[in-house]
């Protein structure tokens, strides 16, 4: 069964940096050296590249084998399960959707291939940053990619065009001030606001009452125990949620008696 494995603190001083490119270009390169090149002191990098028009993602069939039974049935043979635990091994991600080409199905076969990734959350360990330009698809990717559990640094970053301009290094360097700043401090996922809090409460309660549907689901939240505790992963200081507790208990209740149904 599939699971995600969450060690919530990267002890070791080494960055695994994974760098997801639509195509080879400029822009895409310019934003690779900013971050190979930017000192960062007792940090080690380990740097790895991804471009997703070399790679093999074929089109979604929607059987809905990978979201009834698990990601492992799904009869598309192709590079997603290798896509999945390459970003899985890497601390951070950047998506670097630059293309003066129409990437449109491509994103969209993306987001389909990692549809069941909504439903069973893992990437928490990840911080993720997406840079783009001129899709109507980004929007799209970048709400999935936050169900998947990516924590991203700022909402997506527009390149408005491929000139090497000064005003746009100046654009690129601000946004990657705040990612430069995460790697410096102990790695841990950002703590939840209210509405992620309300999100994992429909959510759990949604699963629970699916679980003969959609048998993958209750199986991959249950032996991650998301049944009982308060959140996908542990927070700093659950009592800012305790006023709503009660309500969302009350709403999206759950009978401890009926979690041994597999």
């Amino acid at each position: 069964m599939e699971n995600f494995d969450l060690p919530i603190t990267i002890k070791s001083h080494q960055r695994n940096v994974l760098f997801v490119l639509a195509d080879q270009n400029n822009i895409s390169q310019a934003i690779i050296h900013k971050i190979k090149d930017h000192p960062i002191q007792d940090l080690k990098f380990h740097y790895q590249t991804i471009y997703l028009n070399q790679i093999k993602l074929n089109s979604c069939i929607h059987c809905g084998e990978c979201i009834y039974r698990g990601a492992k049935y799904c009869p598309q043979k192709d590079d997603r399960q290798m896509l999945e635990s390459i970003i899985k091994k890497n601390h951070y991600v950047i998506f670097l959707f630059l293309s003066d080409q129409d990437i449109t199905s491509m994103i969209e076969i993306f987001i389909q291939r990692f549809h069941n990734i909504v439903h069973r959350p893992r990437f928490f360990q990840q911080k993720a940053i997406l840079f783009f330009f001129k899709n109507k698809k980004i929007k799209h990717f970048y709400q999935s990619a936050l169900l998947w559990g990516l924590d991203f640094f700022s909402s997506p970053v527009k390149i408005k065009n491929f000139k090497n301009s000064k005003k746009q290094n100046q654009h690129i360097d601000k946004k990657l001030k705040n990612f430069f700043t995460a790697i410096n401090i102990n790695f841990t996922p950002s703590q939840p606001g209210f509405f992620n809090y309300l999100y994992f409460h429909y959510q759990r309660k949604k699963v629970f009452r699916n679980a003969k549907k959609n048998p993958a689901d209750f199986i991959y939240w249950k032996q991650n125990n998301w049944f009982t505790n308060p959140y996908f992963y542990p927070i700093d200081h659950p009592d800012k949620f305790r006023f709503f507790q009660k309500i969302l208990n009350w709403t999206f209740y759950i009978n401890p008696d009926h979690l041994d149904q597999d």
